[in-house]
């Protein structure tokens, strides 16, 4: 009789293990990775992504990703996943990069750089911070994205003496290098290679200023940050035999309230110069001012938030 009393017992025993161990495992939900974006604070001022499909790259460590996740960011700034993705149960750190514009590469997760070219001054790069988070400590920081180039947009306006019949058929900017590459480890765009003309407007109908009325001369573009000894050519349909280069000073370079940048003689990152001209029958007068970051047909601006 005590040998079946001790089996009944262990076999309750038994069975009150078995049932703590999936109610444990009933309790334990599955919590899925969700993350915020915004744009860090530049002398750019932004607005809005709009259901944008950016890259997102997923580790265990800030040096060592290993899947890509790409994503949508709505206009609401919340990013979504597809599929969705789920925190280890194992308390894995999950560590997140993201960047934008897809390259040209296939982005596998475990490559280091990516590869960029601004020959047409089109390509908008950002990438943001690295935020950490696991399923017992999930993401709470801001994943907060950065442009990495500058932008220029041209302006041209016309005083009293400036010849009506002459037009704007092309600018040019020169000393700049157009090769880019995005390391996502270290979050920098580096530029290499030879410098390359860029052309910011191009037309044969030519483009005429307004007298006294800013006038934009194509759209913004985006550059080479750093950049040192840039030069702009214009080129117009009649009255001159040769195209006119001039040196761009960006020591000289105004904040909008009129106040003088501390930027050096180079143009950086995040911030975006309006060029303005000033056309006479005598001189082009080139007028340097940070102004707001331009939307373009490849630019994302996104609000600041914090």
């Amino acid at each position: 009789m005590k040998k079946g009393s001790i089996c009944i017992c262990l076999c309750f025993v038994l069975t009150g293990v078995l049932s703590c161990q999936r109610q444990a495992e009933e309790t334990v939900t599955e919590r899925q990775v969700t993350v915020h974006t915004g744009l860090k604070a530049t002398r750019a001022a932004i607005d809005n992504f709009d259901n944008t499909e950016v890259q997102i790259l997923r580790g265990n460590a800030p040096d060592n990703f290993s899947e890509s996740w790409p994503a949508i960011i709505n206009n609401t700034n919340s990013l979504t996943f597809n599929p969705v993705r789920i925190y280890p149960l194992t308390d894995e750190p999950v560590v997140l990069r993201g960047f934008y514009p897809k390259p040209a590469e296939t982005v596998t997760g475990n490559q280091t750089n990516y590869s960029y070219s601004l020959a047409d001054g089109e390509s908008d790069i950002l990438c943001s911070n690295i935020v950490t988070g696991s399923y017992l400590s999930p993401i709470s920081e801001i994943m907060k994205f950065e442009h990495l180039t500058a932008q220029i947009q041209i302006t041209a306006n016309n005083d009293e003496t400036f010849p009506i019949f002459r037009k704007i058929t092309k600018v040019v900017l020169y000393g700049l290098q157009i090769a880019a590459s995005l390391n996502v480890v270290t979050g920098e765009l580096t530029f290499s290679g030879d410098e390359k003309p860029v052309t910011l407007y191009e037309n044969a109908k030519g483009l005429t200023p307004g007298i006294h009325i800013n006038t934009p001369v194509g759209s913004p573009k985006m550059i080479q940050p750093g950049a040192t000894n840039i030069e702009v050519e214009f080129t117009f349909d009649k009255g001159e035999d040769a195209p006119q280069r001039l040196p761009l000073h960006f020591d000289r370079a105004t904040n909008l309230d009129g106040s003088q940048t501390d930027n050096g003689d180079t143009p950086l990152k995040g911030v975006s110069y309006e060029i303005r001209f000033v056309l006479t029958s005598f001189t082009i007068k080139p007028q340097i001012t940070v102004q707001e970051w331009k939307v373009s047909d490849k630019t994302i601006d996104m609000p600041t938030i914090w």
